[in-house]
């Protein structure tokens, strides 16, 4: 089974962008975001989301009902969901299960700390399309110091064990932070997992952490910054020759490219156009509806219906902000084309 994502999405948000360039009525995001949970069990160095926990998030039924409302508007459709950490949710697998035999096809993004082997014989079994794993570094020191937690790495390994079978129909693909703390562990790294045979690794760039207030020059005192760029430069020049080949780096060879001169410099212009507000979607926990994660929300998705919500005047003010935004989160994985 291999991962092929990239290409047919990258097909859909073409065309897209020629629909939206004669209606916003005629076309639909081909990313669909849905937070389940701000709630995490590890406290991860590199990201706040944790820090801002709270209660009032969308009940199951309230979760159904955005799908069902997706799916009327969408027709069939890949639903990323996330948090948090969505395992600590005890309704996940019915989650799953409604989208599923609504024709939703459900990918999960996870830490992995909670996948014990009943778990993960829950997740073989529940119909789920494909499951993102983080994991940081071959060296358990690195994993754990990342992820703020002694063991971190023992737990994800064996979790993977358990969820690496030779028959499973789920595509398992290793998530990774690319930054200087593990970028001598990025290669041992994308060895090890075309050893045991998954489906493919994904790196995302170390970017402002999640859940924390932007700030132009966050890099300045992060730990966790490349202080050597030539050394990542070799690195990512080492990962743009194995995805040339046949290799399971998922990135496109255009977002590597990019990335050096990323670790450069975070703020400079790629010349990338950000196109979040035509392709992507985004619920939070509360139900909050967004086109973009780091803007104001444009309604409430359990109040409004997805495409009035798409086409609000709210919708079209976000959009503006979009086309004038300089924050360069355009390589992240979600934004990136």
């Amino acid at each position: 089974m291999r991962f092929s994502q990239y290409p047919k999405g990258i097909i859909r948000n073409q065309a897209n962008r020629a629909l939206s360039k004669i209606s916003l009525s005629l076309c639909k995001p081909t990313s669909i975001h849905l937070s389940i949970t701000n709630k995490c069990s590890l406290k991860c160095k590199q990201c706040d989301i944790w820090k801002n926990q709270h209660n009032n998030e969308m009940s199951t039924d309230e979760i159904k009902q955005v799908i069902s409302d997706l799916k009327r508007w969408l027709g069939s459709f890949t639903l990323n969901l996330a948090g948090g950490e969505p395992f600590t949710r005890r309704d996940i697998f019915d989650i799953i299960d409604y989208s599923t035999k609504n024709q939703v096809e459900v990918s999960i993004t996870s830490n992995g700390y909670l996948i014990n082997k009943n778990i993960a014989e829950r997740i073989l079994e529940s119909g789920l399309k494909s499951l993102n794993i983080s994991l940081d570094g071959i060296n358990p020191k690195t994993h754990d110091y990342i992820r703020n937690k002694t063991g971190c790495f023992k737990r994800v390994m064996k979790s993977i064990g358990y969820l690496n079978q030779p028959d499973r129909k789920v595509c398992l693909v290793i998530a990774t932070l690319l930054m200087g703390y593990n970028m001598e562990e990025i290669i041992p790294l994308v060895n090890w997992v075309e050893s045991k045979n998954l489906n493919g690794i994904i790196f995302q760039p170390l970017y402002n952490n999640f859940g924390r207030k932007y700030d132009a020059y966050w890099y300045k005192e992060n730990e966790f910054w490349p202080n050597d760029t030539n050394k990542m430069n070799r690195v990512i020049d080492s990962l743009i020759e194995r995805r040339k080949k046949k290799s399971k780096i998922i990135n496109p060879v255009k977002q590597l490219v990019l990335l050096k001169e990323y670790f450069k410099d975070p703020n400079i212009d790629t010349s990338l156009k950000c196109s979040v507000g035509i392709k992507n979607y985004a619920i939070n926990e509360r139900g909050e509806a967004l086109l973009c994660f780091w803007l104001t929300p444009i309604g409430n998705a359990l109040k409004q219906k997805p495409q009035e919500l798409w086409l609000s005047k709210e919708s079209e003010t976000r959009r503006q902000q979009i086309k004038s935004c300089k924050r360069n989160c355009k390589l992240l994985n979600c934004h990136f084309d």
